[in-house]
């Protein structure tokens, strides 16, 4: 299965965006479209994903963010390949969407609550901060909004197509590209827990 090395597309992908924002520069963001591009090839459940993510690249950087799209290319023109090679299997409908979560064999927060955590955090980096001095700019809200959006995807890609119960396994395997989206925002989710 490719979830393990999809997911280290996403958080490369993700380290990238990131990199973009602090340096406020559009060359890291628009060659996160290569690792976005070789997880969909390497585990096309990740397709949504990639392109929330794509699009916060193209709405943050306009002209300069087209660049990503020939970078994502690689990889979607390979996961076009396997898709067309793959197209007999359809996946069936399941009753996903709450199994997704909370399924005691394949639930995605019974083996992963830190999730909840990097989610709290997420929406502490959603909302204004309470106090900044009067000459610092407000924090962009675009890689929060983009990241959260992105795991809205995957969670709704996969629970739509019926895929989170396909094959023998124990644990969330099929959400697993959608940590480092909720992940990224742990330090803020721990600082509003305490």
């Amino acid at each position: 299965s490719g979830e393990a090395a999809a997911t280290c597309g996403v958080a490369l992908g993700v380290l990238l965006l990131v990199r973009s924002e602090e340096e406020c520069e559009a060359g890291p963001a628009v060659v996160a479209g290569l690792p976005l591009g070789l997880a969909v090839a390497l585990q096309p459940s990740t397709a949504a994903l990639a392109l929330v993510l794509v699009g916060a690249v193209l709405a943050r950087w306009r002209r300069e963010g087209l660049i990503v799209l020939a970078w994502a290319a690689p990889g979607a023109l390979v996961a076009l390949a396997f898709a067309a090679a793959a197209s007999s299997t359809v996946g069936s409908a399941t009753p996903g969407a709450a199994a997704l979560l909370v399924s005691p064999a394949k639930g995605a927060l019974v083996f992963a609550p830190v999730a909840l955590v990097g989610l709290a955090g997420l929406l502490r980096a959603l909302r204004p901060p309470a106090r900044r001095l009067w000459d610092q700019p407000g924090p962009g809200r675009l890689l929060p909004v983009a990241c959260g959006l992105a795991a809205l995807a995957h969670l709704a890609s996969i629970a739509v197509a019926g895929s989170w119960a396909g094959g023998d396994f124990w644990g969330p395997r099929w959400v697993a590209p959608a940590w480092p989206l909720l992940l990224l925002f742990l330090p803020e989710g721990f600082a509003l827990l305490k």
